[in-house]
């Protein structure tokens, strides 16, 4: 999740670049990039998360074979 922090850490300082160039017309940008890293960073969480217990799962299944 660093990455998404890093590219959250980044918007937060153009857009405060814009507001004090009185770029105000960037703004729904942001909110748009903002939308997209959260939605980005939820179907990693997702994706980690499934990884994990499929991993987990299979250990599980491999030590079970083993002992049978």
């Amino acid at each position: 999740m660093y990455r998404y922090e890093w590219i959250s850490n980044v918007i937060d300082d153009l857009e405060h670049f814009a507001e004090r160039e009185g770029l105000e017309n960037l703004r729904e940008w942001f909110e748009h990039a903002r939308r997209a890293i959260v939605l980005d960073g939820k179907i990693l969480e997702e994706a980690e998360l499934t990884l994990s217990t499929d991993a987990e799962h299979r250990g599980q299944s491999d030590l079970t074979t083993r002992t049978s």
